[in-house]
């Protein structure tokens, strides 16, 4: 493989975390929309009220577009924790879901619009990695990466 061929899939790849991380938001929204975050359990858990609980609305729009509930879930819950206008496009959804486990919200925001470097792009861009050892943040970071964070299950 040569240089050049590798330096052309690392920006096609870049751009393919861009586009993933779009979805990630998009499908995040969607499910907020279906069922907005709401004190743990919901305000009608039981389901006698609404058509569905919580769980069951979002277990169902995550079959009905092919991923695990879980996944939807995870997705749901940080962008629950990071309005639209707080999101930066060049830091990944994972790197947003890794800091969206940090409870103040001016340090959330803050951590995400000055993430460290990485050594070997210096661009500012964040490695998932380094986010989740909170170098460079300052040790504001929890010693774990978020589970689906706080909220209705």
């Amino acid at each position: 493989m040569t240089r050049d061929r590798y330096a052309e899939l690392v920006k096609l790849g870049r751009d393919w975390v861009a586009t993933m991380s779009s979805a990630q938001w998009r499908l995040g929204d969607a499910a907020m929309e279906i069922e907005p975050m709401r004190s743990y359990g919901g305000a009608n858990p039981s389901g006698k009220d609404d058509l569905f609980t919580v769980s069951e609305a979002i277990r169902m729009f995550a079959e009905d577009v092919g991923l695990a509930y879980t996944t939807v879930r995870s997705y749901r819950w940080v962008s629950s924790r990071w309005p639209a206008e707080r999101r930066r496009a060049d830091v990944s959804h994972t790197i947003h879901k890794v800091l969206a486990s940090i409870s103040d919200e001016q340090e959330r925001f803050e951590a995400v619009n000055n993430p460290p470097a990485q050594p070997a792009r210096g661009s500012g861009e964040v490695d998932a990695r380094q986010c989740e050892a909170g170098r460079g943040l300052e040790g504001r970071l929890p010693g774990e990466c978020p589970g689906e964070g706080g909220g209705d299950p």
